[in-house]
């Protein structure tokens, strides 16, 4: 055998070996992707036209875990269109559609390629999101059907909501109020409908009209988010208000940010905290009256209370007190009610025996000179 010869069959050795090799490495490539593939929901890209599977597939890692839910894990795909784990999405048929970078990057979030949010955006947190709905409760049998008449008052800038029981307070609630450019609205009226549960719903977007499942707890107002929890709508309760003839959407409603109360947040709703709600919830009912308003400054047991002017309105605080004294018959002098407005500018509240005693010290000294 001359050499010629045996270098063919060498070259024709190396070469099979060289395709065996090949063929056993994209088998095993084949394998290992269809291992994956079993791992992973499927999501199939669908044409609008006949509803058969196109040749995009895209695949969506299925979810889990603590903090992560149908909202977190959802990805855009394009036309409007959101996708979550192991559902089919309908896309147009042109599969260009695909290689959109918004689609890339929602289909890479769902991978869990990019980092997931812990929650929605500050924008639609609980506290923020104007659509709220619920189930019209009509068999509830409350407290207002049995031994007292309850009453519902509110205070904007006090942060309160009073529950009146035969003309008494007889338990004060913290809440919060709307924010200034989406005002609490004032005036009196009464419960129209109560809610149980009361649902919040996104106001904008592609989830507008969908109900919020999960909300974000802070360390404080507008502080770090430090837990993400489940809306616990079996404890969710609202009431509709009627004001001055008017239904406008402003009702009471508990709510999972108990780090808001004393705060003007809202969309114009008074929000609660859940066991506070739970317990107005069971003393009211359709036709209870409400009266809310906008004082910043209270006067109970001799004492007057002052509060920030939350919505910039300017009050006349001289002419306020002048009115709390002259209701409650008690006669007063202009320095009187000035001394009054001037403390309370470092204090908060003011015992008017305190004013009483502190003029009266300055008439002796003066009479002493």
């Amino acid at each position: 055998m001359d050499r010629i010869t045996i270098f063919k069959k060498f070259i024709c050795v190396t070469l099979a070996v060289l395709f065996v090799a090949l063929f056993s490495l994209s088998a095993l490539s084949a394998e290992s992707k269809k291992s994956r593939n079993s791992a992973k929901g499927k999501v199939t890209a669908t044409s609008k036209k006949n509803n058969r599977p196109t040749k995009s597939v895209m695949e969506v890692e299925q979810s889990g875990g603590e903090g992560k839910n149908d909202e977190a894990a959802a990805g855009s795909f394009g036309n409007g269109v959101v996708a979550t784990a192991g559902t089919i999405v309908t896309v147009d048929s042109n599969s260009s559609n695909l290689e959109n970078p918004v689609v890339v990057r929602a289909k890479k979030e769902a991978m869990g390629i990019l980092p997931l949010p812990v929650g929605e955006s500050e924008s639609e947190d609980e506290e923020s999101v104007s659509g709220v709905s619920g189930d019209v409760d009509t068999r509830h049998i409350s407290k207002a059907n049995r031994d007292k008449n309850y009453e519902i008052y509110v205070n904007i800038p006090a942060f309160s909501l009073y529950l009146i029981a035969d003309g008494e307070i007889e338990q004060k609630f913290r809440v919060r109020v709307g924010a200034p450019k989406t005002k609490t609205r004032t005036g009196s009226g009464s419960i129209t409908r109560k809610f149980s549960p009361s649902y919040f719903r996104f106001s904008s977007g592609d989830k507008k009209g969908q109900i919020i499942q999960y909300s974000n707890l802070r360390n404080k107002y507008k502080g770090k988010i430090v837990d993400r929890i489940k809306i616990p709508y079996h404890k969710i309760k609202g009431l509709e208000l009627e004001i001055d003839g008017e239904i406008s959407g402003q009702i009471i409603h508990s709510t999972t940010n108990p780090e808001t109360m004393g705060h003007a947040c809202s969309s114009g709703c008074v929000g609660m905290e859940i066991d506070d709600m739970l317990e107005l919830y069971d003393c009211v009912d359709v036709g209870t009256k409400v009266l809310i308003e906008y004082n910043p400054v209270e006067f109970h047991d001799e004492i007057f209370y002052f509060y920030d002017d939350v919505y910039d309105l300017k009050p006349d605080y001289e002419e306020l007190v002048r009115e709390h004294l002259k209701t409650s018959g008690i006669s007063y002098t202009d320095d009187f009610v000035k001394t009054i407005v001037k403390k309370s500018k470092k204090q908060k509240t003011i015992k008017i025996l305190d004013i009483y005693r502190e003029m009266k010290d300055k008439l002796e000294a003066d009479d002493v000179r």
